[in-house]
């Protein structure tokens, strides 16, 4: 409460406009003004109902506005409320889910797309089937640029309006990699090369945190269990 914008704001405020009669309006105080609206890039009517963010502290506030309609005139209503660390912290898990999400659909294409080049220079496809592969490769391509463009709007936005769900989306997976790390490295082949793809992926979340690449890609196959103990951390 020492937030010079939260400590103007108590834990439920509320506004009142009637149509035409502004002697009965009660505005919201102006520190709620300051707040700014957390905006993932894709969600609907986020003027009517969204999550504000205290841009000093960092404190999350729901806000919801109603309407109703009378024959002398209509009334709106507004109301912010303030979440607790507790349903703050749930919110940023939430929204970090809906990231990874996405990003795991990534992966998923990007396997399905590796896997049509490996038929189409291995397997020797006939001539219908090249034409066929080429064009599901195509297809392919542009639904991963569509994600790809897609986690960039929504990260670039949440970078700008709630950055700690980045940040609680991105500690996540470095608390997974660095799992991996702590695990007694073996001599042999593999053991390396898993500590080496732990290390990595790692170092590739860290640089995200600085404005690095949006979609960093996860290999399960050298992190075994990576993606259950993500669902865990997160």
């Amino acid at each position: 409460m020492n937030c010079p914008i939260c400590s103007q704001l108590k834990d439920v405020e509320t506004s009142f406009y009637k149509y035409d009669a502004p002697q009965y309006d009660h505005p919201l105080p102006d520190a709620a003004g300051q707040l700014i609206m957390v905006d993932n890039g894709m969600e609907e009517n986020l003027q009517e109902h969204h999550v504000r963010c205290c841009p000093l502290c960092g404190t999350l506030y729901r806000y919801d506005v109603s309407y109703e309609y009378h024959v002398n005139g209509s009334e709106d209503e507004e109301q912010l409320v303030r979440m607790t660390p507790e349903e703050g912290a749930q919110y940023c898990r939430s929204e970090a889910q809906k990231l990874e999400k996405i990003r795991q659909w990534i992966d998923q294409l990007k396997d399905a797309y590796g896997s049509l080049v490996d038929f189409f220079d291995r397997g020797h496809p006939s001539s219908d089937e090249q034409v066929e592969v080429l064009q599901q490769m195509e297809e392919y391509q542009q639904t991963i640029n569509q994600q790809v463009q897609e986690l960039q709007t929504r990260v670039e936005s949440l970078r700008r309006t709630c950055p700690q769900i980045i940040n609680t989306w991105v500690a996540a997976h470095i608390k997974v990699c660095q799992f991996y790390l702590d695990q007694p490295m073996g001599m042999d082949v593999d053991a390396m090369v898993s500590h080496h793809v732990a290390e990595t992926t790692l170092q590739e979340w860290k640089q995200f945190l600085e404005g690095g690449e949006v979609f960093i890609r996860v290999h399960p196959t050298w992190m075994e269990g990576y993606l259950e103990r993500l669902e865990a951390a997160l």
